[in-house]
């Protein structure tokens, strides 16, 4: 018995498939595979779906649908309701500054410049292992964290410079850790 929880959480959408092919594998292999998930792509390659809610906490804990995975997708429940919905249109903010990252080279980044847009919501994607956490988390948040007085930061990754830090009064970093424990 194999029991995953979300194997899919911080995957880009171009491993998706590789991480099926690879929990298919287990099964075909003669294994059970149960999979916590919230992926289309996986719940839709699975052989039976057990969806629970219909909300979190004291509304959960029911059982909603326990069935073929063909039918589930047609149901109207929260999980196939949402894979249904399409995105709402928007229109993107102004941008009025920029916070600058100049020659950010550590781990695998390779001496890069980039712009983040102040007071915007910007997404930056890519293949596992492209540097995503590595420019975010560990050159950009650290540099911020620390130039606005927070010591308890580790010293940032290896960069030239970073302009705008003065636009913030502090920063807040919510990994991939629980979310009840950051």
């Amino acid at each position: 018995l194999f029991v995953l929880d979300e194997p899919s959480v911080g995957l880009h959408a171009s491993d998706i498939p590789h991480l099926g092919n690879s929990i298919m594998r287990l099964a075909d292999a003669g294994n059970s595979v149960v999979l916590i998930e919230h992926d289309r792509a996986l719940v839709e390659r699975c052989s039976r779906v057990v969806e629970l809610g219909p909300g979190a906490g004291v509304h959960g804990g029911n059982i909603l649908y326990d069935g073929p995975t063909a039918a589930f997708a047609k149901c109207d429940l929260p999980t196939p309701n949402a894979w249904r919905k399409k995105a709402t249109p928007f229109e993107p903010k102004k941008v009025k500054a920029f916070l600058r990252v100049f020659g950010a080279k550590a781990n695998n980044l390779k001496d890069i410049n980039v712009d983040f847009p102040v007071q915007c919501f910007t997404v930056v994607t890519g293949a596992s292992g492209s540097g995503k956490s590595t420019l975010v988390e560990d050159v950009v948040y650290r540099t911020v964290a620390r130039a606005l007085g927070d010591s308890s930061v580790d010293r940032a990754k290896e960069v030239d410079r970073i302009e705008g830090v003065e636009l913030f009064s502090r920063t807040t970093l919510v990994d991939q850790s629980p979310l009840g424990r950051t």
